[in-house]
């Protein structure tokens, strides 16, 4: 991918044309990344309008070069692990990806401090990314742990008879 001031830009939309140039006009590139230098969220993440909402240059930037429609659905745009700058919007440092896969990217870039994060749920089952689920909560995402769950799910794990309420094992020999 070239810088971006040299993109052939020939093949987008007027509307796209029209980003991308606003993009450009408020950003500066540095160590191979395209920074963002506009209007931020309040969570530091770049802003930008673009089909009359506001969105992400990442995510703009995955529509124009990586054939990614924004809001299509359970991906999201992700950095990839050589890039930790949140502000940019290089298509050769994104990828379309899912959510888990962006936890574990942070956690392998060192952005996740596990110091300060517990490492067993609160019964004993470790916290690996094969255990671990993330819930939507108020303040952002919590982990659940998936055994933990499945437990729940399935109480004792015991058959029971539901019409009486025993368990199937000790009626047998009744």
């Amino acid at each position: 991918m070239p810088d971006m001031t040299t993109v052939n830009h020939n093949a987008f939309s007027e509307e796209q044309k029209d980003v991308f140039e606003r993009l450009k006009e408020k950003s500066v590139e540095q160590n191979g990344c395209w920074l963002w230098q506009g209007a931020a969220a309040g969570s530091g993440h770049g802003r930008i309008l673009y089909k009359n909402q506001l969105h992400g240059p990442h995510e703009i930037s995955a529509e124009l070069f990586l054939n990614h429609t924004i809001g299509s659905g359970i991906n999201q745009i992700n950095h990839k692990r050589e890039c930790t700058n949140p502000n940019c919007w290089n298509p050769e440092h994104l990828y379309v990806g899912s959510r888990s896969q962006n936890y574990r990217d942070a956690e392998a870039a060192g952005k996740i401090m596990h110091g300060g994060w517990k490492t067993h749920c609160p019964y004993g089952h470790e916290y690996t990314p094969e255990n671990t689920k993330l819930q939507k909560s108020k303040t952002g995402f919590k982990r659940k742990c998936r055994e933990c769950d499945r437990r729940r799910k399935n109480k004792s794990g015991k058959k029971r008879n539901l019409v009486i309420g025993n368990h199937y094992a000790s009626m047998k020999g009744k």
